[in-house]
Order: C-alpha cells, then structure tokens, then sequence
C-alpha cells in the first residue's frame, strides 16, 4: 500500500508539472503572486468547514458520550491535514482522528466505530455532492456526453456508497470477526460491529450528519468563488458549486492517489472549460486550493507531533 501510495504522488506531482509546463509555466507564477496575502481569506472559510465537520461527527456518538468539540475539531483538523500532506491514500488521517479520540480517554471500539461511521458519512455526502454538480452541469452546460458521463459516475457512485453502509448495517464486521472467532482479532470485530450497528441504529441522527457533511462541502465553495475572484477570473456562486462538486467527486474516486495529486488539477481544466475559464485560470485555482491546504494543515501536523512526543514521553515516564 506504501508503495503504491508513493507511486501515486510520484504520477500526481509528474502531472501536475506536466499540466503547469503546458499553460506556461511563468504565467501560472504570475497569477499566483498576484493573489499575494489575499490567499489568508480561504482560511477562515475552511476553518468554518472543519467546524461543520465537527458537528457532523459528534452526531454520530450516542447522545451524551460524544467527546468534546475542542477535542472532535482538533482530530478533524491534524486527520485532514494527515490525508493533504502525508502519503497515506485519503485513509490514514481517519485512523489518526480515532488515535487522537484515544488518548483523551474514549473507548478504542467507540472511536473506531464513529471513524468508519464518518468516513461513509463523508462518502455519502460526497456521493450526493456530485449528483448536485451533475444537476449544475446539465442546468450550465450544452456538452451532452460530459452530462451523461457525470450523471452516470454519480449514480453509481451513491450506490457502491449506499451498499457500502448497508454492509455495515447488517453486519460486515460480525461477518469477518466469525471468520477469525478463534483470534482475539475476531472477537474484537465482533464488538465493534456491535458499536458500528448501533450508529445505525440512529437513523435520524445519522441522516442530520449527511446533511450536515453536505452543507460543509456547498459552503466550502466560497473558497473557489473568492479564489477565482482573487485570480481575476470572477465566477458565479452557481459555477462555482458546479466545478467544486465534480471535481470533488473525481478527487474522491481517486482516493487511492494521495490528495488527488493532478486529479484534482485535471478535473478543475476540464469541467472549468465547460464555464468558459480558460485552463491557465483553472489550473491557477486548484495551486491556489492547494497552497490553503499546505498553510491549514503543516501547523496542525506540528501540533500532532506535539501531541504524539507528549503521549510517548508520558509512556516512558510511567516505566
């Protein structure tokens, strides 16, 4: 899986240089530097994301366990900032947000079970946020085929997502932990499919926090509509949900490349085309969304380390 991670970000960042070569690399810088510290606005925007994030997540908890919020939003922001900077295929930052419930004294099967719980919330609002960029598509565009192809990659994407969280519904985890009953691996996927079963067992909270999840991707929007206002291309709040919810979608899909390196480059050249904006200006918002990536999340991989150096000292004081 290492390898196959580092084979991606090698790919990705191939193509992304590929894609910066090919619209003229000194023009990119250009309208890069033109933006200057105006690049600090998309913080706050995201900082409301994580917020919503956070919200989503704790509905997931039984009523009156769910960890604090100062707790919940930390975790979100070192497990986001994990999935951007490090190789890890969109998966490890879920693992280090259980880790970090653990160390703050929450039970390992509760936070697992809500990590696995969130990560299909975050696929399921995911899946409907590209079914909304389809609508967007076929409302702002005349190009047929790339309607149909969108259409069709969302539908079957919210049913691998729906039939992924049925699978949780009715057992998956029991399943697999009767396969190993005789390992204590087994009897431990037992408990924690009990723990993942009662997450479902709370529908309407589980639907508020795809909701929820939802609303924190339409409202990061704003970060493509003021960035492309930065860049001098100016777009309507419209095209920007429609270009953000595609190319969310294909990065998504991608999960295997780590952070969608030249996915997400690609995708913005393609359905930002259908707009009218043309692919300098397009490649120029995906950098601009992926310096606000590297400024939100190299402090929060320094307080992980802080908190990873502080729980480690804490082990060897104790022997």
């Amino acid at each position: 899986m290492k390898t196959l991670a580092y084979f991606g970000i090698v790919v990705g960042l191939s193509l992304i240089a590929g894609l910066i070569l090919w619209q003229d690399a000194s023009s990119i810088s250009m309208v890069l530097l033109e933006i200057n510290v105006g690049i600090f606005c998309l913080l706050p925007v995201y900082a409301i994301y994580l917020a919503m994030g956070v919200i989503s997540w704790r509905l997931l908890f039984a009523p009156g366990r769910e960890p604090s919020f100062g707790l919940s939003l930390n975790a979100i922001w070192i497990g986001s900032a994990v999935n951007t900077l490090l190789p890890v295929a969109s998966l490890g930052g879920e693992a280090v947000k259980a880790r970090l419930l653990t160390l703050h004294g929450v039970d390992v099967l509760e936070a697992g079970s809500s990590v696995v719980g969130d990560t299909t919330v975050q696929a399921l609002s995911l899946a409907l946020w590209g079914l909304i960029g389809a609508i967007l598509l076929a409302a702002l565009s005349f190009d047929r085929d790339m309607i149909w192809a969108a259409s069709l990659a969302a539908g079957l994407f919210c049913v691998g997502v729906f039939v992924f969280a049925m699978l949780q519904r009715h057992g998956m985890f029991a399943y697999l932990g009767k396969r190993f009953a005789s390992l204590k691996f087994g009897v431990n996927l037992l408990k924690f499919d009990q723990h993942v079963r009662e997450i479902y067992d709370r529908p309407g909270r589980v639907t508020v926090s795809t909701l929820v999840r939802l609303a924190s991707r339409i409202f990061l929007t704003l970060e493509i509509w003021i960035a492309a206002w930065l860049i001098g291309h100016p777009i309507s709040l419209l095209e920007a949900i429609m270009v953000r919810s595609l190319t969310g979608a294909v990065r998504g899909a991608a999960f295997f490349i780590p952070n969608g390196l030249g996915v997400q480059e690609g995708a913005f050249m393609v359905f930002g085309s259908l707009i009218g904006i043309p692919p300098g200006y397009s490649l120029s918002l995906s950098l601009v969304v992926r310096v606000r990536e590297i400024l939100a999340s190299v402090p929060a991989l320094i307080v992980w380390q802080a908190i990873e150096g502080r729980s480690l000292f804490k082990v060897f004081r104790e022997k």
